[in-house]
């Protein structure tokens, strides 16, 4: 329980964050960029309860979601890893 504190406390803490960055490489697109950004959390929000009761029900080990919070967290920094920090998402147009 106490990982799943320090997890929750660290993407809580970071969430802000991405909202920044959704904003400031959006570039004129920002509204779609972060639209998408913000959808694509409330999915996974939506379905993460049916996950976890999924690997409970088939393993019937709570101990088992810990690797389903950790694949989580690895998938979204691999995510961040593609992204270029030096310009927004999009060319825009001269």
């Amino acid at each position: 329980m106490a990982l799943v504190c320090v997890a929750a406390f660290c993407a809580y803490a970071s969430g802000g964050i991405a909202y920044a960055v959704a904003i400031a490489m959006g570039g004129k697109r920002v509204a779609p960029v972060f639209a998408t950004m913000n959808m694509a959390g409330n999915v996974g929000a939506g379905l993460f309860p049916f996950a976890v009761g999924h690997v409970v029900g088939e393993t019937g080990n709570w101990n088992v979601t810990m690797l389903l919070f950790a694949g989580m967290f690895a998938g979204s920094t691999v995510c961040w890893a593609f992204l270029n920090p030096k310009g927004p998402l999009f060319e825009e147009p001269q």
